[in-house]
């Protein structure tokens, strides 16, 4: 594993302020590397130690309540710590995703996208996220396809090249806007992947995959 979400997405991360899209893929990013999850950590100690020093403002009971109200509606966060998979289908899967896609990935409504490559679509973000799995067969590979808008991506199980380079389990992935690439899975594994479009407003700024 060698490319990661950059800071500022990881601390979008800990304020809560990504969509649900996007907080799935990094959840999920988090659970396959120790590295990103002692960062998160970081950020969140940093983060309560300002908060520490804020003097506190008196407010009513009423916004009390409403703001307790919202944060139990929020539920459970994505992100289970510890590194936890599921093996479903011969994947080892991070929980974060085996709890979007459920217990039979082969039930899915997979679509086909070529030879030895096909997708099915996640209704997880009403805010217009948009999040995607694509499994390529062993030695298989999808068509000349560039990425229009803000994507980030996430190599869930196998590997596969591209003309940025190479990447496997747990590599993070910024995909430039309009950058082109044809992805071709290794020879010995199904490819798992998970991209997702994300409805952020932000610099604009385009990075290759990272």
């Amino acid at each position: 594993m060698k490319n990661h979400p950059f800071d500022d997405l990881l601390l979008e991360y800990v304020c809560g302020a990504l969509s649900p899209a996007a907080e799935l893929v990094v959840a999920t990013h988090l659970t396959m590397c120790t590295r990103c999850r002692e960062h998160v950590a970081d950020l969140e100690a940093i983060g309560g130690s300002m908060l520490d020093r804020i003097t506190p403002a008196e407010v009513d009971d009423a916004v009390h309540d409403r703001v307790m109200a919202a944060l139990d509606d929020e539920g459970d966060d994505l992100y289970v710590a510890g590194g936890a998979v599921a093996p479903i289908d011969g994947f080892d899967l991070p929980l974060p995703l085996r709890a979007v896609l459920g217990p039979d990935i082969g039930a899915l409504a997979w679509q086909p996208n070529g030879p030895g490559v096909d997708s099915v679509s996640l209704d997880i973000d009403a805010a217009g996220g948009i999040a995607v799995v694509t499994r390529i067969q062993p030695n298989a590979g999808t068509p000349t396809h560039n990425h229009v808008g803000e994507q980030l991506g996430l190599v869930i199980d196998g590997c596969y090249t591209d003309e940025f380079g190479e990447f496997a389990r747990g590599d993070f992935l910024v995909f430039a806007r309009e950058a082109i690439h044809t992805p071709r899975s290794g020879p010995d594994r199904v490819c798992l992947c998970l991209t997702v479009t994300i409805p952020r407003t932000g610099d604009g700024s385009d990075d290759e995959p990272a």
